[in-house]
């Protein structure tokens, strides 16, 4: 049921790139388990985001999809663990830590 769910609004998604000329746009899903990353599989998508998955759920994802659509990784990463997130084999990483801890600045700009 759910992957019907998603096929559907994949569709949608798809006609409205189309018809909005948005043909650089690619549509991407994020998952949580490997059972999600199979059933992305089946639908041909062109990107799927693995979020808070452990590095070893992260690798089979990897080796599951096998290079038939984009991958990237966000969730819980950080300095320490980006490196071995980059060894998985993920083609893009998402790091919400760099603007989460960022602390704000005050700057005026006044012009006469």
């Amino acid at each position: 049921m759910k992957v019907q769910v998603l096929k559907l609004a994949l569709e949608r998604a798809k006609q409205y790139r189309d018809s909005n000329q948005l043909s650089d746009c690619f549509i991407e899903v994020e998952v949580e388990s490997l059972e999600q990353v199979e059933d992305c599989l089946s639908l041909g998508l062109e990107a799927v985001l693995l979020d808070n998955m452990s590095i070893h759920a992260m690798t089979e994802a990897v080796k599951m999809i096998q290079g038939k659509m984009l991958v990237e990784a966000s969730g819980r990463i950080n300095l320490e663990n980006i490196i071995d997130i980059a060894q998985t084999g993920v083609d893009l990483i998402s790091i919400g830590a760099l603007t989460h801890s960022a602390q704000a600045v005050d700057i005026s700009l006044e012009l006469d």
